[in-house]
């Protein structure tokens, strides 16, 4: 029996609530209610609790009792990730959903996909077309910070699929665990993988999948299975020795009193109920150990971590080795457990980096990796930005916009569609960075367009005023994104309005290539996508009124629309083109990009066009990466750069010296 401090009551029934194997009795009272338990007033000095059987029904009897289950429910606590420390620059999931796939398993995706699969065989109905990364996650995860890590991993193109087990299914493995164990493996088994899988494993994600390895063994399929596995990942990975340890931290994090009584309790647990649990941690400790997948591993770990501890891991490392799994371990002298990721950003990245670029994933090509969490960004003018792949000091005339440095090596301008999100623009800036591109980057926000005499036509006049007071001497691209087509008219009329003296900025120009390009008709359409990409009813409501905009405010609105478009088709370069575009985009319509591209080549500008069957607005490169690349890099290839003529360009490293890069996008990627 074990006398706790009123005080801690309250983090006692968290304790209840989790495991369900006390009765909590007053020293004279029986029994007690639940909002004795919780919410009393004070007249008892302690609790007296014994150990109970499992499954004691405490909380099937506190449901019975009046007003209980209202009570169960007013109780809410901070779970185990709530420890973790928060990132401050690290941008929010955004547009990353989780799609519940089983009970204990869900799929993290940035576009909208439903996964669906036969429920007896968990078979996708859809073969994955991308490496799969699978994640098991630590004890009471959050989705917020998992989605996080599932944020990485798809920037870097994968699939993401998370599996979790709770504090029940881990103490109870027979009828928890286990469970979850074989719906994994009738995953892995059921579905094809021909872009292959690694996994990324925290804490007691290491018991789960060594519960995996047990049914994997005794299956004669298992090593078919296991051979899909390309890599693998651990963080903070918990031995049984450390179960004791690890699940108090978990359940209980900001009450060392508790955790030492549960900590007490799980060793009583293990040794009481060696059949029904312990044994089973033996069994999969042994063959995590011995038997693992053989597949290229990296250990993340800390001196400081008393749950993932460097002796358990070093240990385990040199196991691994002995048995001819190559194994990489990285220790840290102080970061908490499964923290390592938000302690140490940068170089955990790089790791992560490094050993996926070791691993057998057929059609994954690392120089395409986008890291967009490495790119830096810094003020050029309140519409202009650079982004590089490290911060850099750039100091430039407040006047003229002309750089104190000229750049000596490719740039880009990104002028961002609306309401666009630094880390979407990062991934098209990222992969110039690679090549060796400066990326500058500018944007208009939803009232500029609006406004365009006070607004567009404001950041257009300094966008030109950038790129005529700067040399450029390398040349300068134009890849343009839906209402970038507008923003770029409005340069031009400004251009023609002193055609002598601009005349330079169009002489820079050898190449432009234009992503779901829209034109005037669509901008009631493209706004309000962009302000509600989720809402159809608040849609509808600002198409009518940028209808009614349009009518009402031709003058200061709609006229200066109309001239920019005029602008945009006349075209006063004449360097090649290519138009990027879907069927199924209602923004950037086929239509009205091959009216376009007939009237430059009236004008005798070549062009090419690739139109895709079915892809989103400004989604061209998410949905058909390799070949937006290939594409994209073919079309550099014609504009006589000789850096570029060198080599056959791998898909996303390309190595040039010889050109600028202006990106004009227009709204935001769902």
């Amino acid at each position: 029996m074990i006398l706790l401090p009123t005080s801690s009551r309250t983090l006692l029934h968290r304790w209840v609530n989790q495991f369900g194997v006390f009765e909590v009795r007053g020293a004279n009272n029986g029994l007690l209610s639940r909002r004795q338990q919780i919410g009393g007033s004070g007249q008892l000095s302690v609790v007296v609790v014994p150990f109970a059987a499992p499954y004691s029904g405490l909380g099937r009897r506190l449901k019975e009792q009046p007003g209980g289950a209202n009570d169960i429910g007013r109780y809410r606590y901070r779970k185990y990730s709530k420890m973790l420390s928060s990132n401050a620059t690290m941008e929010q999931r955004g547009s990353i959903e989780p799609v519940r796939f089983t009970k204990n398993m869900t799929f993290f995706t940035n576009r909208k996909q439903t996964y669906e699969k036969d429920n007896q065989s968990l078979r996708l109905t859809e073969t994955l077309d991308k490496p799969l990364v699978f994640i098991f996650a630590w004890l009471q995860a959050s989705e917020k910070h998992l989605a996080k890590y599932a944020d990485f991993y798809l920037d870097q193109g994968f699939e993401v699929l998370c599996v979790h087990i709770t504090p029940w299914q881990l103490v109870w493995p027979v009828n928890g665990s286990q469970k979850v164990a074989t719906d994994v493996v009738k995953f892995l088994t059921n579905n094809d993988f021909p872009e292959g899988v690694v996994i990324h494993g925290f804490s007691v994600g290491g018991y789960l999948w060594g519960e995996c390895l047990v049914k994997l063994h005794a299956d004669p399929t298992g090593p078919a299975v296991l051979a899909k596995i390309r890599g693998q990942v651990w963080d903070s990975l918990a031995d049984i020795t450390e179960i004791p340890v690890g699940v108090p931290h978990a359940v209980l994090p900001h009450n060392p009193t508790l955790q030492g009584v549960l900590r007490n309790y799980i060793n009583y647990h293990m040794k009481l109920f060696h059949e029904e649990a312990t044994q089973y941690y033996v069994k999969c400790t042994h063959l995590f150990h011995y038997e693992p997948a053989q597949c290229p591993a990296l250990l993340l770990v800390s001196k400081t971590d008393p749950v993932g501890t460097e002796k358990a891991n070093i240990r385990l490392r040199n196991i691994w080795e002995s048995v001819g799994v190559r194994t990489s371990l990285k220790c840290w002298d102080k970061s908490p457990h499964v923290g390592h990721f938000h302690k140490h950003r940068d170089e955990y990245i790089e790791l992560l980096l490094a050993h996926l670029r070791a691993l057998d994933l057929p059609m994954y090509n690392l120089h395409t990796m986008v890291n967009a969490r490495t790119v830096a960004s810094q003020e050029i003018s309140r519409s202009i930005q650079l982004f590089t792949d490290k911060p850099r000091n750039v100091e430039k005339d407040q006047q003229t916009l002309r750089l104190k440095e000229q750049c000596d090596r490719p740039a880009v301008l990104i002028i961002s569609w609306l309401n666009a999100r630094q880390k979407h623009l990062a991934k098209y800036a990222q992969l110039y960075i690679d090549q060796g591109f400066d990326v500058f980057c500018t944007y208009i926000t939803p009232w500029q367009l609006l406004w365009p005499v006070k607004g567009t036509q404001l950041v257009a006049a300094e966008i030109v005023k950038f790129l005529k007071n700067n040399d450029f001497k390398h040349g300068l691209v134009l890849h343009g994104f839906s209402v970038g087509g507008y923003l770029w008219g409005e340069c031009l009329v400004h251009i023609a309005r002193d055609l002598p003296n601009y005349q330079v900025v169009l002489d820079r120009v050898i190449g432009q290539v234009w992503d779901s390009a829209a034109d005037i008709t669509e901008i009631s359409v493209g706004v309000p996508k962009a302000l509600f990409p989720k809402n159809p009813t608040l849609q509808s409501a600002l198409k009518k009124y940028m209808l009614y905009h349009m009518k009402a405010f031709h003058e200061p609105a709609t006229s200066h629309y109309i001239r920019s478009s005029q602008m945009f088709h006349t075209n006063l370069l004449r360097c090649p083109a290519l138009f990027l575009i879907s069927k199924t985009d209602p923004v950037g319509t086929v239509e009205a990009n091959t009216r376009v591209k007939d009237s430059w080549e009236q004008s005798g500008v070549k062009t090419t066009v690739k139109c895709w069957d079915r892809s989103p607005h400004v989604g061209h490169f998410l949905k058909h990466r390799d070949e937006y690349i290939d594409v994209l890099f073919h079309h550099l290839r014609q504009l006589n750069l000789p850096s570029l003529k060198q080599d056959a360009l791998l898909r996303a490293k390309l190595k040039c010296s010889d050109c600028a890069l202006l990106i004009l996008p227009w709204y935001q990627d769902s």
